[in-house]
């Protein structure tokens, strides 16, 4: 499970709800299982330090890094991108 919610991540999944519903999964399954993945590496919560380079929303977001502490924005690490691939 952890992998097809890398995947959807990685694929651009929106938000926590669409990609609980497309992976026919509770909410909180999902939340466990970004915790899971955060504890493990596999995916860190956005911040003003690591900008939006890497985060596949950065094109329609519009988001500021003033804003990321109110924010709950994951992206996943080479780590997530590799194990995601793989």
């Amino acid at each position: 499970m952890l992998k097809d919610v890398l995947r959807k991540m990685r694929e651009g999944g929106t938000d926590i709800n669409s990609i609980a519903r497309d992976l026919d999964i509770e909410r909180g399954t999902f939340e466990a299982i970004l915790k899971m993945a955060v504890r493990e590496g596999y995916v860190e919560k956005a911040s003003a330090a690591s900008g939006c380079g890497g985060c596949p929303l950065s094109s329609r977001c519009g988001a500021k890094p003033s804003q990321y502490d109110e924010m709950k924005i994951y992206v996943l690490t080479s780590k997530g991108e590799k194990y995601a691939s793989s």
